[in-house]
């Protein structure tokens, strides 16, 4: 093949090269966009992402020698790609390129040719296509992707991505990472934040030296997980890139320790586990997770044998979070824990008089408590200070008087807090209600990721004292409730057996013995070792989990998200949501809907599914003996029946009809070949013909574009153009350009 004259371009002065002396794939620049172990929705980034300017064109130079093991072509993914096996074992991977070097485009040509259509892949035998480092082998482009640059990839002798900024190259770099924020997690039926048996999130404060720190000592309880929003950055580049490696420290000693240096493409969807999968999904926000979710999971960026998970004895316990990058840039923070269980404060009662009035509040087995009271909205907000107020401890209670009172939609809100800092559940008192009745309320689930518990929000504060219980078959189970503010309460959490056993809910309050409020759960429960179905309440839709779909037990339910249809689309069924959609499926799901007697135009129908805020094709795998139509999906949410009635669309056509056109200036064919609902399954749904002559072009799925470059200038006179388009739901589109190329 064709050498390149000179091998190692100038700036290269700022690139470090290690023992294997590789080049540097390109000339483009020495910039990444991504970086190795970036987390993606379902896999971790697997190489460097080398910014080329926002243009096409840059030569791409073998970074050793060896020979072409595998070029391939697609309408999606990597787009044009070639995989170079290196002498010394490893492999290279250059994607998203715009074209190849001569010798193996003819290879690629001759392959189109036979095959009849765009996306094709050619392996070679070995040493059969040698090259030498530094030889040209390709162009950067964009192909399968929207923005051009080079994605450039080492792979080991089995085919696992390594780190090429740990393993091969070395960029000078002295800015250190940046550290956000701090997650602290529930995990296990134990964990609390803060009172709360919710994930919560905490920024930090930098200090002059540099380094990070909690602001403020943070009350846990039970079994938590520590997680960190940080990312590196480069000088000159305004892009945010995965740390190398962080390590978690409670009371100096070493907790958990991740660093990114190889993965296999069998482990590349544990990024979901790896990162928080429930906070990226409601927060959009990224956390490392410095805490083993699934110890059966060999995570081989995990070093040691700590799984991260913290549980201390009551008191006051060191955090420190080290994140480091590859040139050994390294960034610190400092927190303080205190583990104390949270105690329940409760209002035995109260009186009106003539200024305000008198409350109880129990007395727990610490005395010497300091109390605060304020007057809250019924949300919760603060709205002002009591104005004047006392407090008296006794033998069996506190005796609080107020002399205030609440103005319209105020809450009484007392909290506690003993000598050590320990902080106790808030008390909210609505003053001045005295009938004995539950308001209207909605309620929800909260999962995280090894809890469950319920959410009750009430219209209106309910009365003092509500009481919840679960019902199974054989008993009654009280589950206490946590005020988060005046409306709003969760219960405590309990082992998932409870739920999996209870078929209803019930509300009470503590001095009416009777149930006020009742409403019926249905919840099914599933391990990774297990395969259950989960049936709809109409039997039409089934959504079968088979065994290792999840990575830990979970509680599935039914839940009732609406929708418009889209452009374009019409209904066809109900809309089902399962849930929870805020924790990651370990491996696909199938969902099947039970069809009537299709109708003639039943290939327009297909299964979707409600996914970054559209609709997405998953399938239409009619089963006839069954009566079934199936599809899979990795991701719980939204699904429904719909029809595709709406052709694709085709615009931006060049040549374009009626026009007319020097030959010197039509020297590709070019034109927008989009879908709204269903879309364009692959490049041979596209067919282009000139002048009755088919033509195999190029088709990027991402930005819907088609393009073919006319090899010889088109003679002057009349030429017909046709494109046709067919999408998933087999709805047809045709465009005829009729042009004409004028004499030179």
């Amino acid at each position: 093949m064709k050498s390149l004259a000179v091998l190692i371009p100038l700036f290269l002065n700022v690139l470090t090269i290690t023992a294997q002396d590789y080049l540097w794939p390109t000339n483009a620049s020495q910039v990444l966009s991504s970086n190795f172990g970036e987390y993606r929705r379902n896999h971790f980034h697997a190489g460097l992402d080398i910014k080329t300017n926002q243009r096409t064109g840059y030569p791409v130079f073998a970074v050793s020698d060896g020979y072409i093991w595998k070029i391939r072509i697609s309408h999606k993914g990597y787009g044009k790609v070639i995989y170079q096996k290196l002498n010394d074992g490893n492999f290279a991977v250059y994607a998203h390129l715009l074209d190849f070097a001569e010798q193996l485009r003819n290879y690629i040509v001759a392959e189109q040719v036979y095959q009849q259509r765009f996306s094709v892949e050619i392996i070679f035998a070995p040493n059969q296509l040698r090259i030498s480092k530094g030889e040209v082998i390709g162009y950067t482009g964009d192909s399968g992707t929207q923005v051009p640059h080079l994605h450039f990839e080492i792979r080991d002798s089995a085919e696992c991505p390594l780190n090429p900024l740990t393993n091969i190259y070395s960029i000078k770099d002295d800015i250190a990472p940046v550290i956000e924020a701090v997650a602290l997690i529930p995990a296990a039926v134990d964990g609390c934040i803060e009172g709360q048996p919710l994930s919560r999130s905490f920024p930090v404060a930098m200090r002059r030296s540099g380094n990070y720190y909690l602001r403020d000592t943070v009350q846990v309880a039970g079994t938590i997980g520590v997680e960190v929003k940080t990312f590196d950055q480069a000088r000159g580049a305004a892009n945010h890139y995965p740390p190398y490696g962080i390590k978690l420290y409670v009371d100096d000693t070493l907790r958990y320790h991740v660093q990114y240096d190889k993965f296999s493409y069998e482990q590349t969807r544990f990024a979901e586990i790896d990162r928080n999968y429930q906070l990226e999904q409601e927060m959009g926000m990224v956390f490392n997770r410095l805490w083993a979710f699934d110890q059966t999971k060999v995570l081989p960026m995990r070093l040691g044998d700590d799984h991260g998970l913290l549980s201390f004895k009551s008191g006051l316990h060191h955090l420190r979070i080290e994140v480091y990058d590859v040139n050994g840039n390294r960034s610190f923070l400092q927190g303080v824990l205190r583990w104390a269980p949270a105690t329940f404060l409760h209002c035995e009662g109260w009186q009106s008089e003539e200024d305000g009035y008198h409350l109880f509040i129990t007395k727990p087995e610490v005395s010497d408590l300091h109390f605060q009271c304020e007057w809250v909205t019924f949300f919760g907000n603060f709205a002002r200070r009591v104005n004047d107020w006392d407090i008296i401890e006794k033998d069996q209670n506190y005796s609080i008087r107020i002399d205030d009172r609440p103005q319209k939609g105020e809450v009484l809100k007392i909290t506690a807090a003993d000598r050590d800092g320990k902080r106790y559940y808030p008390v909210f008192v609505h003053l001045g209600k005295s009938e004995n009745v539950i308001p209207a309320l909605q309620y929800q689930f909260v999962h995280n990721p090894k809890t469950f518990a319920m959410k009750l929000i009430f219209m209106t504060p309910p009365p003092n004292n509500l009481q919840f219980f679960l019902q199974t078959s054989a008993d009654l189970l009280e589950v206490p409730l946590i005020a988060l503010s005046p409306t709003e309460f969760i219960t405590t959490p309990v082992p998932f057996s409870w739920w999996q056993k209870a078929f209803k809910a019930e509300l009470r309050i503590k001095t009416i013995p009777v149930t006020l409020s009742r409403f019926r759960l249905n919840l099914k429960c599933i391990t990774p070792e297990s395969a259950t179905y989960l049936r709809s309440s109409d039997s039409l839709l089934v959504v079968y989990f088979p065994a290792k779909a999840v990575y830990d037990t979970l509680m599935l339910w039914w839940g009732n998200d609406k929708y418009t249809s889209p452009t374009g689309g019409k209904f066809e069924s109900a809309l089902y949501s399962f849930y929870p959609i805020n924790q990651p499926l370990h491996d696909s799901v199938e969902v099947s809907y039970k069809i009537g007697v299709p109708d003639e135009n039943f290939a327009q129908i297909g299964i979707y599914q409600y996914l970054d805020d559209q609709w997405r094709w998953l399938g239409n795998n009619f089963q006839q003996e069954s009566g079934y139509l199936k599809a899979k999906t990795r991701r719980m949410g939204t699904v429904a029946l719909l029809r595709d009635n709406m052709p694709p669309e085709i615009k931006g056509v060049f040549p374009g009809s009626g026009g007319k056109f020097r030959a010197s200036m039509v020297n590709a064919i070019r034109a927008i070949v989009g879908d709204n609902l269903s879309g364009i399954p692959d490049d041979l749904a596209i067919q282009v013909e000139l002048d009755g002559q088919s033509l195999i072009v190029e088709y990027n799925a991402v930005k819907h574009k088609i393009y073919y470059a006319i090899p010889e200038k088109l003679k002057s006179g009349r030429h017909v153009l046709r494109i046709k388009a067919c999408d998933r739901a087999q709805n047809i589109s045709t465009f005829t350009s009729n042009f004409i190329i004028l004499p030179d």
